[in-house]
């Protein structure tokens, strides 16, 4: 629910209108707007969707394509440790574009909301099992906004 509630089952084909989590991509875009970074242990698909869009490609949603994602948040601890570095990450990322610490006012509500929006509009049966499971959605995001503001603030000392 958290990292691919834009990419439900139950979601239309068609064009999106913002750059996807996950996606295959065309080898002559990606060589022209530069290849995943080497130092990064994650975001690296970030920066390069967010490249590619900047550069003007855009993406397709193909619901043929099933997405299936295999978590190794197999307790909370994972979890949080998990979606702490995930945050870390974004938090980097966030800094090398010259975002302010203010960007992540109101985070957590802010995808929390997007989350339950989604599974609502795609999710179908989905949305009971993410109400049985919405504390660790919750602990999830908490961690990866702790882990973005940690990350923007130790690299703020440098």
């Amino acid at each position: 629910f958290m990292d691919h509630s834009t990419s439900l089952p139950g979601r239309p084909s068609g064009p999106l209108d913002v750059h996807p989590n996950s996606c295959s991509y065309d080898r002559a875009a990606l060589l022209a707007c530069g290849l995943f970074s080497e130092d990064r242990r994650a975001g690296e698909d970030t920066v390069v969707n967010q490249r590619l869009w900047a550069a003007g490609y855009r993406a397709f949603r193909d619901n043929r394509i099933l997405l299936t994602h295999k978590s190794r948040c197999t307790t909370p601890w994972r979890l949080m440790r998990h979606h702490f570095e995930r945050g870390r990450a974004f938090g980097r990322i966030l800094t090398e574009r010259g975002d302010k610490f203010s960007f992540l006012d109101g985070y957590t509500s802010r995808r929390l909301a997007r989350i339950a929006a989604d599974v609502e509009r795609w999710g179908g049966e989905l949305s009971s099992e993410m109400d049985n499971c919405w504390h660790l959605i919750r602990l999830g995001v908490m961690s990866a906004h702790l882990g973005a503001r940690f990350e923007m603030l130790r690299r703020s000392f440098r």
